[in-house]
């Protein structure tokens, strides 16, 4: 990234976030900057995310991802279908007839209580479900302004960072278990693809590598070891157990075998189950990666403990 592109990018964040902190800057004009520097950046997910929230969402649109992630979803099949701009004039409206309504049910008696107290809920959900899509527009705006301003600040310098510790710890992953770590460039391919089959396949593949890389570091045994205390299993199969083991035999700091341990286990977690169901391709690189760098840690340690 050139130096004077990531100024101009600097420059839209800061000029978008600027608008995000005042209330009274209008939903429209927040939105217009953000559409442009999703546009100038290349985000293809926001860049549709801002372009339907402007004009809003047709009947017919299939994107649980992005309904998901505007707030949007009232059920399975049921979603808020007007642009923000629609719910932001409405919600004065919406606010003054929730107000109403709850009026008239504070001061009813009798059989008109249930009738009112009906009316004011209806009002009040309607309400709320307006202001919950509006926050969460200024929300995810304001992390997909902050983010784009990170990365065009110090995106170069965390690739050289990455660089650095790759060549650090490749050959020492290598060294561990050659094997497995030569599936990698092939997990990568595989998300390259951007299908759910093929991200499926990476997801496995990635589970192969930490098993392969869990029994070349703690073998299997069909006894049980103690571990802090407690008897684990390490036959084949216990993936997690022979992980937490290697990591209890690296490393005598206690804060970081219980971060190293925690990190172990939500990635098996969320790797086996990866295999069986849709993930979003942003999330499939990010566990890939999650692997890496935490396989790569366990290594070095690993290796400092042997010298």
């Amino acid at each position: 990234m050139s130096s004077a592109y990531a100024n101009e990018i600097v420059r839209l964040a800061d000029d978008l976030l600027l608008g995000l902190r005042f209330p009274a800057v209008s939903s429209e004009a927040v939105l217009h900057k953000a559409m442009h520097l999703a546009r100038v950046t290349n985000q293809a997910e926001y860049a549709e995310y801002f372009r339907r929230e402007a004009e809003g969402y047709p009947d017919s649109y299939d994107g649980p991802r992005l309904l998901r992630m505007s707030g949007r979803m009232v059920s399975d099949r049921l979603f808020i279908q007007p642009s923000i701009l629609h719910l932001e004039r409405v919600l004065p409206a919406q606010r003054q007839s929730a107000e109403q309504a709850r009026q008239r049910f504070l001061s009813a008696s009798g059989a008109n209580v249930d009738r009112h107290l009906g009316t004011f809920q209806t009002s009040e959900a309607s309400k709320t479900q307006t202001e919950r899509v509006i926050d969460t527009f200024r929300r995810e705006t304001h992390s997909f302004a902050a983010m784009t301003r990170f990365q065009a600040l110090f995106g170069d310098a965390s690739g050289n960072i990455f660089d650095l510790y790759r060549r650090s710890v490749d050959g020492l992953l290598a060294d561990e278990a050659a094997d497995a770590i030569s599936k990698f460039p092939a997990v990568f391919e595989r998300l390259a693809a951007g299908d759910t089959e093929a991200i499926g396949h990476a997801m496995l593949s990635c589970r192969r590598i930490v098993e392969a890389f869990a029994e070349r570091i703690c073998p299997a045994q069909a006894e049980q070891i103690e571990v802090e205390g407690e008897k684990i299993d390490i036959r084949s199969g216990n993936t997690k157990n022979q992980l937490r083991a290697a990591i209890r035999a690296a490393t005598t700091s206690d804060s970081r075998r219980a971060r190293l341990t925690r990190g172990a286990n939500a990635l098996w977690e969320r790797v086996s189950t990866g295999v069986h169901a849709d993930i979003a391709p942003d999330e499939a690189r990010a566990l890939v990666l999650n692997t890496y760098l935490l396989l790569g840690e366990i290594a070095e340690m690993r290796a400092s403990v042997r010298n």
